[in-house]
């Protein structure tokens, strides 16, 4: 009986140690993300504001903290490690650059600057200087020459900025965790293109090149051997285009992930680089339309029917994009299609400007998205 007790003893005791201890202690658990935010902003806060508690908690027997010099205080020794503040007598003081988001608000109130004037501030700082006879004469004239191409016919109508750099100032103006992803996914696009459509390319060169499959084949066909070498030029920039565009977009993509997510103005810092990319890939647009149609000629050359049939399939495709295009840009992005410069509009989306109904409608559109984009700006940082 009494191994019998020993054995039963021996197999219900821990069993019972454990089912004890599991009622009386509490596993440790770290705060969730939303705690340990709202704790730091607590922190934050105390700092900020001078919690009066701080000033009356003593923290040894002398009633202060002892510093390094034997000098007793009455500051907590976590404030060391809060984040810091400018207080009101060191605001003077602040340095230019602190903190990194009042940079784009500065542009923002600024009139004189291309994202104020982006969004149609009222400048006229211009107009009202006198620069003497010649240059107001000259004035004139690229004003009349600005209403023949843009159709504006206010005097006291902003001027279009006339620059691409308008694709991107929307972008610069969304809430940081939007434009911190559509940075990286716009140059992850750019770059990805770039090196995939770089075999299009070459393809496309061996195909109409006389040292590959095309070229002028005899010199009875018509076919000048000018034409080769307009194929031969035209292709060598298609094919630098290419390759620079995949090269600065892998640049823009790669410092677009180490810090787009902790510099505030990341986007509008990178519209330069982010414009060239884009005039990259329109060059690759357009040498690649001429590659094609003097390769054709090229082949084609004396059999005029088989020509005029590829050139009116080429002609047919290119125009029916560039008129789709130009419709999703006039209506959609009109803000963007506005500022655009003159030569890319009437080469590239110049179906809106051809009547002046249209050209007021997209002055107005552009009005309403400025005021909706300013104002989306300034709740997401103030």
């Amino acid at each position: 009986e009494q191994q019998h007790f020993l054995s039963t003893l021996s197999t219900t005791f821990p069993f019972f140690i454990c089912s004890s201890a599991s009622k009386w202690m509490v596993s440790p658990t770290m705060p969730s993300s939303t705690g340990r935010h709202a704790l730091r902003k607590n922190l934050r806060d105390a700092s900020h504001h001078g919690d009066l508690a701080r000033r009356h908690v003593t923290f040894d027997e002398n009633g202060g903290n002892a510093n390094e010099n034997g000098i007793h205080t009455n500051e907590d020794p976590r404030s060391q490690f809060a984040r810091g503040h400018i207080s009101d007598e060191d605001e003077d003081k602040k340095p230019p650059n602190l903190p990194r988001r009042c940079s784009l608000l500065n542009d923002l109130t600024n009139s004189n600057s291309e994202l104020a004037r982006f969004l149609l501030a009222n400048n006229m700082n211009e107009e009202d200087e006198d620069h003497g006879l010649l240059f107001d004469g000259l004035k004139s004239v690229r004003n009349l020459a600005t209403r023949f191409l843009t159709g504006e016919d206010g005097v006291n109508e902003v001027r279009p900025l006339g620059t691409n750099k308008a694709w991107f100032y929307s972008l610069a103006l969304e809430p940081m965790e939007v434009r911190r992803e559509r940075i990286i996914m716009l140059s992850e696009a750019y770059a990805i293109f770039g090196a995939l459509f770089l075999g299009g390319t070459w393809v496309l060169y061996e195909w109409g090149s006389s040292f590959g499959y095309g070229g002028c084949w005899s010199d009875q066909t018509g076919c000048h051997p000018a034409v080769d070498r307009a194929f031969e030029a035209v292709m060598a920039m298609s094919i630098i285009a290419n390759i620079f565009l995949a090269m600065f977009a892998s640049f823009l993509w790669l410092m677009s992930i180490l810090f787009s997510g902790s510099h505030q103005n990341w986007v509008y810092g990178v519209r330069n680089l982010l414009l060239l990319c884009h005039l990259l890939i329109t060059a690759v647009l357009v040498l690649s339309t001429a590659g094609i149609a003097l390769g054709l000629y090229a082949k084609f050359t004396p059999n005029w029917p088989e020509l005029a049939v590829t050139f009116s399939f080429l002609a047919t495709v290119v125009g029916y994009g560039i008129w789709a295009t130009a419709n999703i840009a006039a209506e959609e992005i009109s803000l963007e299609y506005y500022h655009f410069p003159n030569w890319f509009k009437w080469a590239f989306f110049p179906f809106p400007m051809l009547q002046k109904g249209g050209r007021k409608k997209i002055r107005d559109a552009a009005e309403r998205r400025a005021k909706e984009l300013k104002k989306r700006a300034y709740q997401e940082r103030t």
